[in-house]
């Protein structure tokens, strides 16, 4: 599997997964249920990278285990509707192949994107080093005794440090080995503060100063999909509200929770990107869902119903997740194709020019071969070595007339370049020894011959050299 192919699946697998959990959560569930449902579809989401950088870090390893699909190789798609088209590509085919530079270009935006995503996640710890630069300690004995009874009440051993910030941003903890409370003067007024401190503790009991930055992985890892979005900003909205749940049932006092939110809101201005677990990331966007959430409480059974029907779902689409990453390693697991004829028979026939560096016979330059030539006459007939399936046919700047077969087996290729003609169109099924053209010059030639390439399916598709090949046989005898 191409980088593209993966691309373009992960849009589609990551819609499918966030539509069906949205449907699943949109009603009737608790913030439990949907947590837990939001974080399997975005573990769904992220496998597939994880398998696929897996497979390029121990190849040998993985490589013999069998992909679940025969998932699409969207590159060589992309080439064959530019070629039936009469599209053609403004470099010459002797020198590059259309596919590698799809390949190189996806990469390179890919790595931008992820760049940008390390970028970001670097601004925002800037960002909170500016915060807490503000701080101020709190030594007010009230808070302290406050503090020390929400963390009692939220299960923690020992109560997290407190800081004061002169800012209206929302409260948020940070650190992992000590967390520190951080409360802005505005969210210390009323009774709404032991709410409020009972919140942020149930996020250091619950360890979400450590799922959260897990959590946001599928959207740094697979920016380019709006899904994942949409997975990142479902999971900050049920982490808050699975704390609101319990903040609410510790306490005793639903209605007097929903009160604090409130008011906690309209005091506080939405805080940037923090990588923390904070009360409000964006109050207008999530607060009426989270009070609705609080205040009208499902039933358990229609939630426990509709998670457990997720986590089956879970469990039966779960090879798929598998299939993309390792269908790349699909040609070490498949038998080998069987060559058994000659792609020229002629006494005249001969290797004119070998796969690799060479010095271009037209612009006298040194330039990469992707293929092998093999000199002969105009109308030498040219025999398919193997069975497969025609998947390419037409005119190719540099290439001329090409036409190139699937194999059966590895489901490598063979592309056939520079013929008179051809006889053959895509669809058709061959044999080994079946004729599929002749011998020309169509393309950039000083002579007739037969440029042959192998593209290896396991390497991406890149060529490879047809005399290497075992079993190969470009000319009879020898």
């Amino acid at each position: 599997m191409t980088l593209l192919s993966l691309v373009v699946c992960s849009i589609l697998w990551t819609g499918l997964l966030a539509g069906g959990t949205e449907c699943l959560t949109r009603k009737n569930m608790t913030a439990y249920g949907a947590q837990a449902l939001w974080r399997i579809s975005a573990a769904l989401m992220i496998a597939p990278w994880i398998i696929f950088g897996a497979t390029r870090l121990w190849p040998d390893t993985i490589a013999s285990v069998p992909a679940i699909l025969p998932w699409p190789d969207v590159p060589d798609i992309i080439e064959i509707a530019i070629v039936e088209s009469g599209i053609i590509a403004a470099a010459p085919a002797e020198t590059t192949n259309h596919s590698q530079w799809i390949h190189s270009a996806i990469a390179a935006v890919l790595v931008l994107g992820w760049i940008m995503r390390g970028t970001a996640a670097v601004a925002g710890h800037v960002w909170l080093k500016s915060l807490q630069r503000q701080r101020f300690p709190l030594n007010d004995p009230a808070i302290v005794d406050a503090v020390n009874r929400a963390a009692k009440l939220a299960g923690l051993r020992q109560a997290p440090s407190i800081t004061g910030i002169d800012t209206n941003h929302s409260p948020f903890v940070s650190g992992l080995t000590k967390p520190v409370l951080h409360l802005p003067s505005a969210s210390l007024e009323g009774d709404r503060s032991n709410h409020i401190l009972l919140h942020e503790c149930i996020h250091i009991a619950r360890g979400d100063l450590v799922t959260r930055p897990l959590e946001r992985l599928v959207s740094d890892l697979i920016w380019f999909s709006p899904f994942a979005w949409l997975t990142r900003q479902r999971l900050d909205q049920w982490r808050e509200a699975v704390c609101d749940a319990e903040a609410a049932r510790l306490s005793g006092d639903r209605a007097g929770y929903a009160r604090a939110l409130l008011d906690t809101a309209r005091n506080c201005r939405p805080t940037p990107p923090l990588p923390v677990a904070t009360l409000f990331s964006n109050p207008k966007r999530t607060l009426m869902i989270r009070i609705t959430t609080l205040m009208i409480e499902p039933t358990k059974t229609s939630s426990r119903r509709r998670l457990v029907g997720g986590v089956l779902t879970a469990i039966l689409i779960a090879p798929l997740t598998i299939a993309p990453g390792l269908a790349q390693n699909t040609g070490a697991s498949v038998p080998s194709s069987a060559f058994l004829a000659a792609i020229i028979d002629d006494p005249n026939a001969r290797i004119t020019s070998s796969f690799g560096e060479r010095i271009h016979p037209i612009t006298k330059e040194p330039v990469f071969h992707s293929g092998t030539d093999i000199g002969a006459p105009f109308g030498t007939d040219i025999s398919l070595p193997a069975a497969g399936e025609v998947i390419t046919t037409g005119e190719k700047r540099g290439y001329g007339l090409i036409v190139e077969v699937e194999l059966e087996g590895s489901r490598d290729r063979l592309r056939f370049a520079q013929l008179q003609s051809y006889n053959v169109k895509v669809g058709d099924r061959l044999s080994a020894g079946d004729v599929i053209g002749e011998v020309g010059a169509s393309g950039r030639a000083t002579g007739p011959h037969l440029h042959i390439e192998y593209l290896d399916r396991s390497a991406n598709n890149r060529p490879s050299d047809p005399e290497a090949i075992e079993g190969l046989q470009l000319i009879a005898g020898e």
